[in-house]
């Protein structure tokens, strides 16, 4: 998984005949972000998108907008837009009466397909991030208040253990 998608890359990864589902950042090139920002999305999980056909009228390629929290834009080369399972969350909030305390609610908002598996991946490299920063300790961050001095550690205090 990429981090900034770009239409780029779904192109250049679907000549490959590799899949690719990506969340396009603010500024990625031959993106239809006027298009979709402009689209009306109310409530979480609406959700709109535009697909691109090939010579052939066969989905070669789609970009879509998901309302979770905030808008999110993505750019797939498979997959499709057809429902897949709700994502659920528990989450804190609080009820109309502001002097009751807040209490644990759960929440079912609907999802694209390409979103769970978009999700269910990232899940998975944040969880690989997370082991080979805290359990191997592979990589280790030095807090530094200059930018320049905490690019200069960071490459200094890198422990390969290959």
């Amino acid at each position: 998984m990429i981090t900034g998608a770009s239409v780029a890359t779904a192109k250049k990864l679907k000549c490959m005949r590799l899949r690719f589902i990506g969340v396009v950042n603010t500024a990625s090139c031959h993106y239809t972000m006027t298009l979709l920002s402009s689209v009306e999305l109310s409530d979480h999980g609406d959700h709109k998108g535009l697909v691109h056909l090939d010579n052939d009228d066969n989905p070669y390629m789609m970009a879509f907008v998901w309302m979770d929290r905030e808008r999110r834009y993505f750019i797939a080369n498979c997959s499709s837009l057809f429902e897949g399972e709700p994502r659920e969350r528990t989450r804190w909030r609080q009820s109309d009466d502001m002097e009751a305390e807040p209490g644990r609610e759960e929440l079912t908002d609907p999802t694209p397909m390409t979103c769970n598996i978009y999700y269910d991946t990232c899940a998975a490299i944040d969880h690989s991030n997370r082991h080979r920063q805290d359990n191997l300790q592979i990589e280790r961050k030095i807090e530094r208040k200059n930018w320049a001095a905490r690019v200069g550690t960071s490459f200094g205090n890198v422990n390969c253990r290959c």
